[in-house]
């Protein structure tokens, strides 16, 4: 098993990357670590060669995870990181004649994030201070057709000199993971099991509020009922769809 990590911030010793490099060696098999600053890179033109583009593109068409490593800057992704990933995106993307992105020639590889933010863990549970650069990259990722394998989140790192031991162990727990990603092991009894048990849940609060209201006679119990339970499945929805990202 391969990894490589791209890593977007401003200082390839910081917090940040030393996290993402202990990740690194805990992840079972070959690793490399890779300082987007150092590479020159613009986006294929017509006519023209792209060396830097290419060097980079077979690296991650090696890796069996992609692991990327962006700071949050002004509550979005590093400028290096953000450039890499616009610069590979007619590549590893597929274009309809009508202009919709679909999953391209890397779908089905696993990635997984690793980022951190000023702010103490409490606070960014509350700000989501790290949630915008955590979606974009969950956007460009899912649009190639990567399988998220998790994220890593370092909150606090403002006058921070050295990494928490139990973020280290986080890591480590991470990386053991990896592998069952990888192997695209079937989760899906998980699935519906989770599945059963969010509308058994669903379900009993609808019934309990719909005891709140002065409701008699059988259609109005049932649009009560539909009206709930709907919003309650909208909200879950979106809270596990948009919302859900590790904080501290």
């Amino acid at each position: 098993m391969h990894t490589v990590a791209l890593f977007g911030g401003h200082n390839p010793k910081g917090l940040t990357a030393r996290l993402a490099q202990h990740l690194l060696t805990a992840i079972p098999g070959t690793s490399e670590f890779i300082d987007l600053n150092t590479r020159f890179l613009h986006p294929d033109r017509p006519g023209e060669t792209n060396l830097n583009l290419d060097a980079l593109e077979a690296k991650l068409a090696h890796a069996d995870i992609w692991v990327l490593i962006s700071p949050t800057y002004y509550g979005s992704v590093a400028g290096p990181l953000k450039q890499a990933l616009d610069c590979l995106r007619p590549r590893i993307i597929r274009m309809t004649q009508k202009g919709d992105s679909l999953p391209g020639k890397y779908r089905g590889k696993v990635y997984l994030i690793v980022s951190s933010c000023f702010a103490s863990g409490w606070d960014n549970t509350f700000t989501h201070q790290t949630d915008a650069c955590l979606t974009t990259l969950d956007k460009a990722m899912s649009t190639a057709g990567l399988r998220k394998a998790g994220e890593l989140v370092l909150p606090h790192t403002w006058g921070m000199s050295e990494l928490p031991p139990a973020k280290l162990k986080t890591a480590e727990q991470l990386a053991v993971k990896l592998p069952r990603r990888v192997r695209k092991d079937d989760e899906t009894m998980k699935r519906y099991g989770l599945l059963f048990v969010m509308v058994a849940v669903m379900a009993l609060i609808t019934m309990s509020l719909q005891l709140l209201l002065p409701l008699s006679g059988f259609w109005w119990r049932y649009i009560s009922f539909v009206i709930i339970f709907f919003g309650l499945l909208a909200g879950i929805l979106h809270y596990a769809t948009f919302m859900r990202h590790k904080h501290r």
